[in-house]
């Protein structure tokens, strides 16, 4: 199904041409699972990522192999006004599932990766997220006393570019967010 709403008042729109720009009475559309808006599932967007392997390494200079893994999360996609209101692309809830080689991190969160109206990632895109600290529960990644879920999540932080061969993640980094905040872990195509 096609959700439409009317947004009275004001409404904060980031796109790639206008950014912080207000819009006025801006509709938004959001498509459900299954649906198209325009002939087009936003979520075939997704297929220009499949599950990537990528070396990265804990902040104790442990080398790992992280797998990342991005489907589509169930909420429905949103369709993105241009500044003067007009439909201009698709926000689409996107899970990610990260997994250590090593056994250690096996966490998802969800974010929203931004795509064209022809369900064309739009790229580069920075992908950010919080997965609970549950992930990193007797791991030794982190010291236990970290480890307090009312002061801190495990925060991610993704760059997703657009090499020829389609969508690749190329760096990012794992890091501890909220009352103690530090670097935990980094993910780049080349490890030092």
């Amino acid at each position: 199904m096609v959700w439409r709403f009317l947004a009275a008042g004001l409404l904060a729109v980031s796109t790639a041409g206008c950014s912080n720009t207000t819009c006025v009475d801006v509709e938004e559309i959001f498509i459900d699972a299954g649906d198209t808006y325009a002939g087009v599932d936003p979520r075939d967007a997704l297929t220009a990522l499949p599950a990537q392997a990528i070396p990265s390494w804990w902040l104790s200079h442990e080398s790992m192999t992280l797998t990342i893994t991005a489907v589509p999360s169930g909420d429905p996609s949103r369709v993105v006004a241009d500044c003067a209101g007009a439909p201009a692309g698709f926000s689409i809830p996107t899970t990610f599932r990260l997994q250590s080689d090593d056994g250690r991190l096996d966490g998802s969160f969800t974010a929203e990766l931004p795509a064209d109206l022809a369900a064309t990632l739009t790229l580069p895109a920075v992908v950010r997220g919080q997965m609970p600290l549950t992930a990193l529960n007797g791991t030794g990644i982190v010291p236990d006393i970290y480890l307090d879920p009312a002061a801190n999540m495990l925060a991610v932080y993704l760059v997703v570019t657009d090499p020829a061969a389609g969508a690749a993640y190329t760096n990012g980094y794992l890091y501890l967010a909220g009352h103690d905040s530090f670097l935990i872990g980094i993910v780049d195509v080349q490890p030092p």
